[in-house]
């Protein structure tokens, strides 16, 4: 957390090395502490989440999480998905 109190730092974390039972409880004490972060300073501006489903996944209640209220429904937020493959349309649907 004390690189992002740098304003032009940017953070990428990566929780392949936590067991996937771990992310969840992880991510959410995370992004509680940005959530934090947000409050007082508003940053940081951006949240890329990549492989959300190991880090909330669908069986988690959402409702008492450390998501912020915005993001207490994630697909509500989203605005750009890509996907790359053969079977693209298929996943996105």
């Amino acid at each position: 957390m004390s690189v992002l109190a740098t304003p032009d730092a940017s953070v990428v974390v990566k929780l392949l090395g936590l067991d996937v039972p771990e992310r969840a409880a992880y991510f959410g004490k995370l992004l509680g502490q940005i959530s934090g972060l947000r409050a007082t300073t508003g940053r940081p501006h951006w949240l890329i989440l990549d492989e959300t489903h190991h880090s909330s996944p669908s069986t988690q209640d959402v409702q008492h999480n450390a998501l912020p209220n915005e993001l207490s429904s994630a697909l509500a937020v989203v605005r750009t998905v890509i996907i790359v493959g053969f079977s693209a349309p298929e996943v996105i649907d």
